[in-house]
């Protein structure tokens, strides 16, 4: 999609420089630049999902009584995000304001 974003650009850039109306804006153009940005662009690659298992081992690698703030925070989102089933766009929109701690669970 990169080299056809190119040739897109640099059209629409000669034809501003020139003072010509920009062809790259006519539906025809903008229908068959989507098409092949769809068309050329590289399948998504699913990723696996932790096992229980894994999720357990970071915890056991990183976590110790000399463990930084960072790393702690790293960690904990991890946790979170596994145990409340999180895909990463829900996971790192997360606020303060939407945790609710209680001594039994966390909502």
């Amino acid at each position: 999609p990169a080299p056809v974003a190119s040739a897109v650009a640099g059209i629409s850039w000669v034809h501003r420089k020139a003072t010509a109306s920009d062809p790259t804006q006519h539906p025809c153009v903008v229908q068959c630049h989507r098409a092949a940005q769809r068309l050329l662009a590289a399948p998504p690659q699913p990723k696996k999902a932790l096992l229980s298992s894994e999720v357990q081992a970071i915890i056991r690698h990183f976590i110790s009584s000399a463990t930084s703030l960072d790393v702690l925070q790293t960690v904990s989102m991890i946790v979170l995000g596994f145990s409340a089933m999180l895909r990463w766009d829900e996971l790192h929109r997360l606020t303060c304001a939407d945790l609710s701690f209680s001594p039994q669970h966390m909502v």
